[in-house]
């Protein structure tokens, strides 16, 4: 999970890999996304939001350590989205590390595939990645910056606002109100 892959890569250790070439891409739950409180119900863990925030903070550790480099060669990026995800995918080292999220379990439990990047396993579930990540798949609406997020869905809010306030000044009229 995203604790897990926080813990084994170490801000200096990644600073120094981007210098050298490495690019990294990470497409994450926005932190108050929907899904996430469900995730976090499904998987029994409460602690989701909080390895999400964990994670932002160290993208922005490693970003600000990159601010002073003369040399970079590679980048670290992040997007968010608020879909409901049907799976977990890594790729590094030429190989892919794919798996489902599992009702009760918490994903670093969940069984993982690995995959050579180049196998069509690898091929399949990068492609699904570059898809997302390059915004081709009109399903998954990604967004750059954790901030800029509203959560609920507004049209809805609106509907139920005017159906209120209609409802209420149709008790004083004698004709029908419209919103």
């Amino acid at each position: 999970g995203l604790s897990h892959f926080v813990k084994a890569n170490p801000t200096e250790n990644v600073v120094k890999k981007i210098e050298k070439g490495l690019r990294v891409r990470i497409i994450v739950p926005h932190p108050k996304a929907r899904i996430v409180s469900e995730q976090q119900q499904m998987e029994n863990n409460g602690s989701i939001a909080s390895d999400i925030r964990k994670l932002i903070s160290w993208v922005l550790e490693v970003e600000e350590k990159l601010k002073n480099s003369t040399n970079k060669k590679g980048s670290i990026e992040i997007k968010f989205y608020d879909n409901n995800p049907i799976g977990f995918y890594c790729r590094a080292d030429g190989k892919v590390w794919a798996g489902p999220y599992m009702p009760g379990i918490n994903s670093g439990q969940v069984i993982t595939y690995e995959f050579l990047r180049h196998s069509k396993g690898g091929d399949y579930y990068a492609s699904i990645f570059e898809s997302i990540w390059n915004e081709e798949c009109a399903q998954v609406k990604l967004g750059k910056s954790e901030n800029k997020y509203l959560s609920g869905n507004q049209e809805e809010a609106i509907k139920k606002v005017l159906e209120y306030f209609c409802g209420c000044m149709q008790e004083e009229c004698k004709e029908s109100v419209i919103g």
